[in-house]
């Protein structure tokens, strides 16, 4: 959906956006169960009844953008896979009383959905020596040509799907996904066409921070501090449209704010003893 679909976006354009990110079909090609047996989908009804009605006295309240999932994913940030290793173990919280609420948002597990599978098809040709337009074709968003469709392509993809899927669903059991319900009203949709004309910034990340901005509101919670938003996106970063909206936004991938978030935020919640962190990733 382009910047000219958002000039005179409705309701209803949104609602059937929301309803392709709800689509299970890469799961179910990769032999995976149903995504709703696999992750937390929380409203923001449902994160105020957790958090209110839980035996823990204080939560830590962070969302996740895609790209600091990937780094974990797939292994290639260790600064950012310790402290989440850290974040995911209570006996290194300083509170045994607290809680520390890893979410993100459905339009960001649909986008790592989208990327495996690229990924999957792409390494495939490119080991069946396939012609670069071909992954090109792929990188934007066609089908394979028929003609390339044959069986090994087929397991090869397949079984990179299927091991890529299996553990991105076991990191993502560590996740609240932020789902809220869709009931869009005028001023959402202000909301989005403010976030692509003025922000400057993708259809989907505007969707995510909409997203993130309806459960902004539990930064009034005296017992909930955030929710921090967490990218490595510096465009989205410092979109002044999109830190309007969320309270709090860091860049991980600068080494300030990186810096900033672990003194300012993280050394208050966890021990960070013995891991190197200075610096960002």
């Amino acid at each position: 959906m382009g910047s000219h679909v958002i000039n005179n976006i409705s309701a209803t354009q949104v609602i059937d956006l929301f309803s392709n990110y709800t689509s299970d079909d890469i799961l179910e090609e990769a032999s995976i169960e149903k995504l709703e047996d696999h992750l937390i989908f929380v409203n923001p009804e449902e994160f105020s009844y957790k958090t209110g009605f839980s035996d823990k006295d204080f939560f830590l309240f962070l969302i996740f953008d895609t790209n600091l999932l990937l780094d974990i994913i797939w292994k290639r940030n260790k600064k950012i896979i310790e402290i989440y290793n850290r974040l995911t173990d209570n006996k290194f919280y300083w509170n045994k009383e607290s809680e520390i609420i890893l979410s993100t948002t459905i339009i960001n597990v649909v986008e790592i959905f989208d990327k495996i599978r690229f990924c999957s098809d792409a390494l495939s040709l490119y080991e069946l020596k396939v012609s670069p337009d071909e992954v090109i074709r792929v990188y934007h968003g066609k089908e394979v040509s028929n003609k390339y469709k044959n069986n090994d392509f087929e397991f090869r993809s397949y079984k990179k799907a299927y091991t890529q899927l299996k553990k991105l669903c076991k990191i993502l059991n560590n996740f609240w996904i932020l789902y809220p319900d869709i009931d869009l009203n005028p001023e959402d949709i202000i909301v989005l066409r403010n976030l692509i004309f003025r922000g400057s910034i993708r259809d989907k990340d505007a969707l995510i921070a909409w997203i993130a901005n309806k459960y902004s509101e539990f930064t009034e919670y005296g017992y909930i501090e955030g929710p921090y938003f967490l990218t490595t996106d510096k465009n989205l970063a410092k979109a002044e449209v999109v830190n309007d909206l969320i309270f709090y936004v860091y860049n991980l991938g600068d080494k300030k704010e990186f810096q900033e978030f672990v003194d300012n935020v993280l050394k208050s919640w966890i021990n960070l003893e013995f891991i190197e962190i200075a610096g960002g990733g």
